[in-house]
């Protein structure tokens, strides 16, 4: 049986959750409106962020360390260096489209905040996965 004080601390951090995720939204959307239609043009280069995490999630399932299987073969030891390679190819990427879209650079950083948080996710699920330890 769940107890009260742990119900009201669920509810409290799914509050604050949801509030930090509609604060990122809401700006996202405002920034967007606000932005010049002329560059707005150039946000075809935004897709590259999520795509950096999305390929750390499939690097990490497909060197995914099952402790289950017999014989059991480790990981080699450079199935882990894509995924710290990316973080700082995900820094530079951010940093070179929030300069790259001069008029757009709230959204810009807005959209590279929201996926900043899901590659550093990512990143230690997939370091978990491949490590085959907790990180």
């Amino acid at each position: 049986m769940v107890s009260l004080a742990k119900l009201d601390r669920r509810r409290l951090g799914r509050s604050i959750f949801l509030g930090v995720v509609s604060f990122f939204v809401g700006a996202l959307v405002y920034a967007l409106f606000r932005t010049n239609p002329e560059v707005r043009s150039r946000f075809w280069v935004l897709p590259v962020l999520p795509f950096l995490w999305i390929f750390v999630g499939l690097w990490g399932g497909y060197f995914w360390l099952d402790w289950q299987k017999r014989p059991l073969v480790p990981n080699p030891d450079w199935a882990i260096y894509p995924v710290w390679g990316l973080l700082w190819a995900f820094l530079a990427l951010g940093a070179a489209t929030i300069v790259y879209l001069k008029g757009g650079r709230a959204f810009a950083i807005i959209y590279f905040s929201i996926n900043l948080y899901f590659l550093l996710a990512m990143s230690l699920l997939s370091g978990m996965a491949i490590s085959g330890t907790w990180l």
